[in-house]
């Protein structure tokens, strides 16, 4: 039995997933375990014939979450993108060390956060 996903075909073979006909180890699943929650899918550089984009998939599979995702937004965090991004748009992440314009942006969007009319990108253009 398969599953369409992605582009390729999963098969499961005695509760494993396999993708593309090689079954991921035990001592893969360490690796994951031991090195995604920190370096994420670098992790696969550790693996031979293990592509980035695989080692995510078996990390979600597995429930590994890397520490960087696992980051919280604080109050303060929150309450600057509140009074900042509406005008300021991404150069909000300037003012939030540790965080990316798409984390900032994504979080704006969560919390109802719009652009106002005149944003500083508009004044410079």
């Amino acid at each position: 039995m398969y599953n369409h996903c992605l582009g390729y075909f999963l098969f499961k073979i005695k509760g494993c997933i396999v993708v593309n006909g090689k079954p991921w180890n035990s001592t893969e699943d360490e690796i994951i375990k031991k090195y995604y929650p920190t370096e994420r899918s670098k992790c696969a550089l550790r693996m031979e014939d293990r592509k980035r984009k695989s080692v995510i998939n078996r990390a979600m599979q597995l429930g590994v979450t890397s520490k960087k995702a696992a980051k919280k937004w604080s109050k303060e965090e929150e309450d600057i993108i509140r009074e900042f991004y509406p005008k300021e748009l991404n150069q909000t992440v300037l003012r939030l060390p540790g965080r990316s314009k798409v984390s900032v942006s994504s979080r704006a969007r969560i919390l109802g956060v719009r652009p106002t009319g005149e944003s500083k990108i508009d004044s410079i253009i």
